[in-house]
This record gives structure tokens, sequence and C-alpha cells, in this order.
């Protein structure tokens, strides 16, 4: 279940834009256990929040460590036939979330996945 509307922001750390990384990190994510999903963060703007005050709240509170961060929403990713699923197990952030592939590996659906993200830009909380 996700853990936002389909306006919350969706934050994804690290600058990987091709199929090809996106396809090398879910066979990693198969091989650790996980399945085919990749980690991103999310959540609604509150009250008079812009989107800058959230992808800045969300990368502080989430401890985003990579200089680069990517942002999408819950609707871009549920438009191109993404599933997200709420994951807190483990100590995860409250607004840690699963971007699970409905096709493992299929190299359409990675290049679907990067085309749902903005180009990479510095992570305002580093």
């Amino acid at each position: 279940m996700i853990r936002g509307t389909s306006n919350a922001v969706v934050i994804r750390g690290g600058i990987s834009r091709t199929a090809e990384m996106v396809q090398r990190q879910l066979l990693d994510a198969i091989e650790d256990g996980y399945g085919p999903v990749l980690s991103v963060f999310l959540d609604d703007p509150r009250r008079d929040e812009t989107v800058e005050q959230v992808i800045l709240r969300v990368c502080r509170g989430a401890g985003i460590l990579n200089g680069k961060i990517q942002i999408s929403s819950v609707g871009t990713l549920v438009e191109a036939g993404f599933e997200l699923v709420h994951d807190d197990s483990d100590g995860m952030h409250e607004t840690h979330h699963d971007v699970v592939f409905p096709n493992t590996t299929d190299i359409q659906w990675c290049q679907a996945f990067v085309d749902s993200f903005s180009e990479p830009r510095p992570n305002p909380a580093k």
C-alpha cells in the first residue's frame, strides 16, 4: 500500500539514467533476496509546503546520502505501470517505498522507470 496520494513527491537517490544500469540494480536486488524492486522515498506536501520543501524534508529525514537525486510523483510511476509498496521494515524511514517491477528485468520496464524521473540534480540535504 502506498503511503501518499498520486501527487506525492517521489525521490530516488543516485544518477542511474540508463535502462541497463537500472536492470543491473534490479538483478542485484533479486540476488539479495528483495525481489524485483528498487527503493524510493515519498511523501505528500504538508499544508503550505512547496515541492522543494518536501524534497528537502524527505532527503534530510530519510538520510539520503547520494550527492544527486531524481524526482518523480506517485501518479507518474503508477501511470507508467509500476506498483509502489510502503516498506518501513528493518528500521527503514517512514517514507521508504519499494517500486515493484511487473516484469523483473525486462529492459523496456527499466527504461520506463528511468523515463519516469527527472534528470539528476543536487541533493539539497548535502
